[in-house]
């Protein structure tokens, strides 16, 4: 049974200032090893084309392994989110 772990985009992948947060690419690059982890990618911007694009184009050029990317909220085993768990240097 696969683990389904929510990744939220801001704050704990990329940063304020439009840059890649190395320890939350980190984190979620070694999660991706686990076989039965699945990662979904979540923000809460607005559902255009646009925003999932600019989401899916910063993943893929900082290296982000991840499965789907759901702008949105969404339910999962485990969350991972600067709101929720306070994330600080990479738990």
């Amino acid at each position: 049974m696969k683990q389904v772990f929510a990744v939220d985009f801001d704050n704990v992948l990329r940063s304020n200032k439009n840059r890649i947060i190395v320890k939350g690419r980190e984190m979620i690059n070694k999660i991706m090893d686990f076989p039965n982890a699945l990662i979904i990618i979540f923000s809460a911007r607005n559902d255009t084309g646009q925003q999932y694009e600019f989401v899916r184009d910063f993943l893929n050029k900082n290296k982000v392994r991840y499965h789907a990317i759901i702008l949105g909220k969404v339910r999962a085993d485990l969350y991972i989110d600067d709101k929720a768990i306070k994330f600080i240097n990479g738990i």
